[in-house]
């Protein structure tokens, strides 16, 4: 892969993202990441692209427990299916957390997922490069990354006197 474009910031993240939703023209997008961590970060992708109505999310590329996204007064928030029926979707976006040591996600498990769906695009959103650091970006057909950096945390406390 070659680099594109360079940016900091979660914003800057959001932004990337929805220019690639744009670009590829996605009327569909389900997102795949790891229970509780990605979760978040797939809802706040979501909002970034709001007009885009059917948005779903799967724990660990396990399609059987695929979640709507919905939008509220509250931002995005999530409901399970009950109706499990064929949904067409354009675009696969994979969550960084699928892929860090600790999650028992296999890249065959995830490249099931995609032949099971056959998104047009597979996105991967991730932190600190771990998709290349475990080496999915070799064996998962990418059409794009957007890895965000993260930057020093700094903690400040009242001083005592």
């Amino acid at each position: 892969m070659k680099k594109i474009a360079e940016d900091k910031g979660i914003s800057s993240q959001l932004r990337h993202f929805k220019a690639a939703v744009s670009e590829y023209e996605s009327k569909s997008i389900l997102y795949s990441g790891s229970k509780g961590v990605c979760l978040p970060f797939a809802l706040l992708n979501a909002y970034a692209v709001r007009s885009i109505e059917e948005q779903y999310f799967t724990p660990d590329a396990k399609l059987d427990e695929i979640s709507k996204l919905n939008s509220g007064s509250l931002g995005y928030t999530y409901t399970d299916l009950d109706d499990k029926k064929d949904i067409d979707l354009d675009m696969l976006v994979l969550m960084g957390g699928l892929a860090m040591p600790h999650s028992k996600v296999t890249v065959s498990d995830v490249n099931d997922l995609i032949d099971k769906i056959n998104p047009k695009k597979v996105i991967g959103i991730c932190f600190s490069s771990i998709f290349q650091k475990e080496k999915w970006d070799k064996e998962i057909d990418f059409d794009r990354v957007i890895d965000s950096q993260l930057e020093p945390v700094t903690v400040y406390e009242k001083i005592k006197i």
